[in-house]
């Protein structure tokens, strides 16, 4: 009789739970007729909800698991914008960036899309990925989950980054420097030297030659030969005497003799006085000789 009861109470309680479990049960099934996509590719999902009743207004997410098992992924809203998957999002964003519906008695029928982002870690490449969406009231972070399905991610291979390998500096070669050519030291050539002789006229030089009763002869034009003798005639010596407009006196081959010069010119002076004064008196003489004769 107990044994009885006891299997009574558990089909009722068996009952009770299996019919409130189906009441509250919403369908949320996700299906697609793409298999395979390119990574920068969306991805449309056919979404399908029936038996709603707890919400007026829906918000969905989609995302992409991984082999890691971490959720990815982005979905377009209602106004054309990409929002990115968060495993718990504020109410708030919820209501102001999600895509949304409102259930027509108790069901909706629409496609969302999503695609891959690449730019998360977890993204890996190439490979199989598992697309499912979540399903929010909007008035908490938590949701329900629609079933898998499959979808196969093609990324470009990554092209190898080149290995560091170290280059080979090259050795700096010292470069030999040019040696510097001595030059020859310049020669200086002594040049002729130029002597330059000024002709005075009438009478270049003149030559005290000799002294003969009491006249001095006096020579012009004497050669080389003729200067290189010496005579001596009254104790002085024969000197080549050279005339110059200019106040200095030059004597050309022999000796200065510029202290002999004034005697030589008084003596020349007293002889000439002495023969005119001699030539006088002879004069006078003979004058006086012929006036006594005639008398």
């Amino acid at each position: 009789m107990v044994i009885k009861l006891v299997k009574l109470i558990s089909l009722w309680f068996t009952f009770i739970l299996f019919f409130t479990v189906n009441v509250g049960a919403v369908n949320f099934t996700v299906g697609t007729d793409i298999s395979e996509l390119n990574e920068s590719e969306a991805l449309v999902l056919e979404v399908e909800v029936s038996d709603l009743s707890s919400c007026t207004t829906c918000y969905l997410q989609a995302a992409f698991k991984s082999v890691r098992n971490k959720y990815l992924g982005q979905t377009k809203n209602n106004l054309g914008s990409w929002y990115k998957y968060e495993s718990e999002p504020a109410p708030s964003d919820i209501k102001n960036y999600y895509f949304s519906f409102q259930p027509v008695e108790g069901g909706w029928t629409g496609n969302i899309h999503a695609k891959i982002d690449k730019e998360d870690g977890d993204f890996k490449g190439s490979g199989e990925y598992y697309v499912k969406v979540k399903r929010f009231t909007g008035e908490s972070s938590s949701g329900s989950w629609s079933n898998e399905v499959l979808v196969n991610i093609i990324a470009p291979s990554a092209t190898p980054l080149p290995s560091n390998t170290p280059t080979k500096i090259p050795t700096n070669t010292a470069t030999p420097k040019a040696t510097s050519t001595s030059r020859p030291t310049p020669t200086l050539k002594k040049l002729p030297s130029i002597t330059i002789s000024k002709k005075i006229s009438p009478i270049e030089s003149l030559v005290v030659s000799k002294v003969e009763g009491g006249e001095i002869a006096l020579s012009e034009n004497i050669d080389e030969s003729t200067r290189s003798t010496e005579e001596t005639v009254l104790g002085i010596r024969e000197s080549v005497i050279t005339m110059s407009p200019s106040p200095e006196v030059v004597i050309e081959g022999v000796k200065k003799v510029t202290k002999i010069l004034p005697i030589t010119l008084i003596v020349c002076g007293f002889v000439i006085l002495s023969g005119v004064v001699l030539n006088i008196l002879k004069n006078s003489k003979k004058r006086y000789t012929i006036e006594h004769e005639e008398d």
